[in-house]
């Protein structure tokens, strides 16, 4: 028999069958709950500290529990036991079902906790190697203004339908109702033209990634250009390069939107810059090593 899986259950280490949440969950009922999801190398998560940030940040904001950064440490340890030290780790957070009221509590004083580790897919070397197809979709799933747009909560209905309703393997390029670019079904966007990197302003609906604010870091350290733009789909098609960033494929390249080649349809240069600075980073960070190789 294989090992059994475990799970962290507010604080508790669990095997994954022993593991249960009440019926009446906010989280399940309501999606009333945040979550950080982590790229883990040699068994260190990567970035903790941002992503304990942006969660603190979030937990204000729908005014839950702030969660303690020994989460991550016990993360580590569970992706440990299920031998995932190269793999993800998702931290979720929802409000307790305390009550029975629609209306949240403002003073919930405590929070549910769950951890969770997984492989990392199996078509991810290729992917970050080769690239990935784009697919725009027939009607908007983002809109400007919107202030829970950038907050990661369990809320991911939108990411759902994107991804059902593309070709398998292509990745879903969600526009806002003012038909700008917002980012991708789980991650964000960018892409060259004449020597400047864009990526879409936050106020499109795009999710604040970790992978997002290292990359602008590592470009302003490169000396690029970057502009945070409102920009339709045509600036994609127009661009000599783009690629797609979140915490677990790193940086990987966009290769074609809607069938239509971006730039020459392979990886760019500014890509593979992307892709060595992000492995130094994480030797920088964790000790380990980026999963990209060098693209020829």
């Amino acid at each position: 028999m294989g090992r059994a899986v475990k799970v962290a259950l507010n604080g508790e280490v669990l095997d994954l069958e022993n593991a249960s949440l009440p019926v009446t969950e906010r989280g399940l009922l309501y999606g009333d709950g945040i979550f950080e999801t982590l790229r883990l190398y040699g068994g260190r998560a990567f970035a903790a500290g941002r992503h304990h940030a942006r969660m603190v940040r979030s937990a204000k904001f729908l005014s839950l529990p702030a969660p303690p950064p020994d989460l991550f440490l016990l993360a580590e340890e569970v992706a440990r036991l299920n031998g995932h030290q190269e793999g993800a780790v998702r931290i979720t957070l929802t409000r307790k079902s305390e009550t029975t009221a629609l209306r949240p509590d403002p003073n919930t004083s405590a929070a549910t906790t769950l951890i969770t580790t997984r492989a990392l897919p199996e078509g991810l070397p290729h992917m970050q190697r080769y690239g990935v197809a784009g697919r725009t979709l027939p009607y908007p799933l983002r809109a400007e203004g919107l202030t829970l747009q950038n907050h990661k909560t369990i809320n991911y209905l939108p990411s759902l339908i994107a991804l059902r309703d593309v070709p398998e393997g292509e990745v879903p390029i969600l526009e806002t109702t003012g038909g700008n670019l917002s980012e991708a079904a789980t991650s964000n966007i960018f892409w060259v033209k004449e020597g400047t990197l864009y990526t879409p302003a936050l106020s499109t609906g795009a999710l604040p990634g970790i992978a997002r604010e290292i990359v602008l870091e590592l470009a302003a350290r490169a000396s690029m250009k970057v502009a945070e733009v409102l920009l339709p789909k045509k600036a994609l098609l127009e661009a000599e390069e783009a690629f797609l960033t979140n915490s677990l494929i790193e940086a990987a390249p966009l290769t074609s939107l809607d069938g239509a080649p971006i730039g020459s349809g392979a990886p760019g240069e500014v890509t593979r810059l992307i892709q060595e600075l992000w492995a130094k980073e994480v030797l920088k960070d964790v000790g380990g090593e980026g999963s990209t190789e060098p693209m020829s």
